[in-house]
This record gives structure tokens, sequence and C-alpha cells, in this order.
């Protein structure tokens, strides 16, 4: 695709100062008002029609999806911090996607470009030398970090969504920009995928940002985990710990127990597998048989039935283990991906766009890795495969000197235009009109 119409320097401007503000008020799963309120603000400044809230969600299940009370306290919290009131009012509920639509006006292929928009539950680290630190713009929510990159991908959307209006009359077809919100916990993107707006889209394409050194892209990532998230819960009896400790039925000894056994679930030659515990909170008293325990928890497999086989011992391993203090159990499925293959001619196109980027030093191709991440975009891609529509996931190297989830994870902004770059050049590929 031609830049010279695009004045790149101010555009690299635009998404930094974006990343930047969505990095300090991050926001997770079902609760990104402020961050799809400040979307919609550039959609419009662009000039691009969009859908958003319920129009671009199912009515149905939306895994993991916080209580009123937290979904409230962060709906209060996004319109103090200068989300639009009447926007955040039709997300109400969580219901917290957008999707930009650009209609050339002439005929050809249905395209859609995935941005994942959530935050991670996690602390930012205080290191003076980290460069959200050094330059005023860490996370100012307790626990609320963008420890994933998805604070980039949302800016690298902002830049497609500039070019691609800006270079409209050139293309044919319809193209979708997707902004998901819960990727992490593999929630939003089934909520989207029913939604139906995407039966009849012929080409997804989705990236993340990672690794280093700057300027490398991986095309047709692999070695997705097929994945399931728990939340288990633990009912006991609570008790006096001195005067009568014999009545109570300690939950949280129930609940320590089933994590120590989760963690030494036997695997399985189906295929590698993952699984780990990720928060227990139990009690509430220093002298009071602990009643209740609520942990997070998660597998992972190679192949359906590796995972599932994790899924199935790690329900059996708990229940055995609230039994063992009669304690009562129940659980909720809070989130879930599968596996997916990226379709070979994306990845060519893929590889092909990259080519075309200036600033991409090198480019690795497709592999065979098992890597044990999960992507909730393998959702999207599953929908639009299912009906003969093709996908591909490919990776932006950004000079990431600590992995995604560390606490002092950062990126090059210099990502943000060059990933801008090859999306275009992906949809110029595929979208454009042939001289």
């Amino acid at each position: 695709m031609d830049f010279s119409n695009i004045d790149l320097e101010k555009l690299q401007q635009i998404q930094t100062e974006h990343r930047r503000t969505i990095h300090m008020y991050p926001e997770n799963a079902w609760t990104e008002f402020r961050t799809t309120s400040l979307i919609i603000d550039k959609l419009e400044e662009f000039g691009i029609p969009y859908l958003y809230g319920k129009d671009v969600h199912t009515k149905g299940e939306r895994y993991g999806l916080p209580g009123e009370e937290y979904l409230e306290m962060c709906y209060k919290r996004a319109v103090e911090e200068g989300a639009d009131p009447g926007r955040v009012e039709k997300m109400k509920g969580g219901y917290t996607g957008v999707i930009g639509i650009l209609e050339t006006g002439r005929p050809g292929p249905k395209t859609a470009l995935r941005f994942d928009i959530d935050c991670i539950d996690a602390i930012e680290t205080q290191d003076p030398e980290h460069i959200p630190n050094k330059e005023g713009f860490a996370s100012k929510h307790p626990n609320l970090f963008h420890g994933c990159g998805h604070d980039a991908h949302n800016a690298i959307g902002i830049g497609v969504a500039y070019i691609l209006k800006q270079n409209l009359d050139k293309l044919c077809g319809t193209i979708l920009l997707v902004f998901q919100p819960g990727e992490e916990g593999l929630r939003g993107g089934n909520s989207m995928a029913d939604s139906g707006l995407f039966e009849d889209v012929d080409y997804i394409f989705a990236g993340h940002v990672g690794g280093k050194p700057m300027g490398v892209i991986v095309t047709g990532a692999s070695g997705f985990a097929i994945s399931q998230k728990f939340d288990l819960h633990f009912d006991g009896v609570p008790g006096h710990a001195g005067a009568s400790p014999e009545v109570g039925h300690n939950a949280l000894l129930a609940a320590a127990n089933a994590a120590i056994n989760i963690m030494a679930i036997s695997r399985t030659s189906k295929g590698f597998t993952r699984v780990n515990v990720g928060t227990l909170n139990a009690g509430t008293g220093r002298n009071v048989i602990p009643s209740v325990a609520d942990m997070k928890c998660e597998v992972r497999g190679e192949t359906q039935e590796a995972c599932d086989y994790m899924a199935k011992r790690l329900l059996e391993v708990a229940e055995g283990a609230a039994k063992m203090y009669d304690c009562a159990f129940n659980y909720k499925i809070v989130g879930k991906a599968s596996g997916a293959t990226c379709d070979e001619e994306l990845n060519k196109i893929t590889e092909e766009a990259a080519k075309m980027t200036d600033g991409v030093i090198s480019i690795i191709p497709a592999g065979t890795g098992k890597g044990g991440g999960s992507e909730d975009f393998t959702t999207l891609m599953h929908k639009v495969q299912e009906h003969g529509g093709k996908a591909t996931f490919f990776m932006i190297a950004s000079n990431s000197a600590y992995p995604n989830h560390h606490d002092h994870f950062d990126i090059d902004e210099r990502c943000l235009g060059l990933g801008s770059r090859v999306f275009c050049n992906m949809v110029g590929i595929i979208n454009g009109i042939k001289e």
C-alpha cells in the first residue's frame, strides 16, 4: 500500500499518545468502558461508522462476566476518568466491544482485523527505570496492568483505521475493525463470534506484540493450546478455632489440598499439557474456621483430548479434597478456547505484506512450535473457517526485554506504526483494486 498520503510521523505520535493513556488507565475483561469510549472518539474523528455495545455481542453467555457490583464500580470509574457517559451507558453490563466498518462501495471480499483491548490482572513494577514509570504513564489502577501488550494492539488498530480510511478509494469490499474485549481468560471472542457479524467474513487477521528484536515478523504463529478456565468454590462450616474447632469444616484446607494436588496431576501421552492455580482466597478471621474458599485455575492441552483429560482430573481432585474436609464444592467454566491452524494462503500474504513494510528486518515463517500459550482469537478463526473463510495470526516483535505478563513488560513504541503498516499492506493485497 502507498503511504505517501499519510504523515507517518504524526500518526506515530497519535498512536503513542493513545497507547499511553490506555496503559495508564487499564481495564480488564468486560470493564473496558473508558478504553472503548476512546476508541469510538478516534473512529468518529476519522469518519468511520461503527457498531458497539449489545450490537456486537451475542445475547447468550459471556464467559467470566464480573459481578454487578464490580461492573458498576468500573462503569463509574470510567466516567470519572473521562469516558463519554452516553456511550458508557450503552455498554452497561459489560458490552464493551466495538467494530468499525469501512465500506468501499465496490464489490470485493469482507475482511476482518481483530485488536484485543483488555489488560491483565497484575501489578506493574515500581522500578524507576521502567519506562512507564520514568515517563509518567504507569498504571493508575491497583492490580491492573497492560502487561501483555493489548494497549499496543489497541493503538495499532487506531493506526490501521486512519490509514485505511485515507486510502478507501483504492480498496474494494468491506473491512471490519474489530476491537475485542476480554481476550485474557479467553472470554470475549466467543461473545463476538456468535453475534452474527462474522458469518460472511472471507478473511480475518490478528497480531500480537512481544519478543525481540524490533522489526521481526513471525507469520502464521502456531502452537496454540486448547484451554479451559475455572472458578472453584468450596463451602465449609465456620467454628471457633479455640473453643469448638471440631464444629467447623475448613474450606481453606480443602482448597489448599486441592491446589497442591491439582499442580501434581499426572500428565498424559496425548499431547503437552499445562495447569495453573492462579489465586486462592479464603477465610474471614484469624480465630474462625474458614467456611469459604475461592480459587481461580486453568488447564491447557495440545489436543482436545489432552485438555479434556486435565479438566476432568482437576475437577475430580477438587471434589475429592472438598469431601476430605466435609465441604461442599461447585465450579464455573469462565473461559475457553480451542486450538487453531493458520491458513497457508494468508501466511504467504502476511509474508508478502511484511516484505513491503519499511522497518521489517526479518521474517520468520510459520513453525510448528509447542509454546503452550492460548489465544482467544482462535474462536473467531474457527467462526470464519467453518464457512470456508481464511484466518491467520502473526507476531510483531517489539524489543520486549521481558516476557508478556512479567511485571516489567514494556514495548518499543516504534512497533505501533510498523504493526499498522503490516496490517494495511495485508488489506491492500487482499482488497486492493488491481490496476
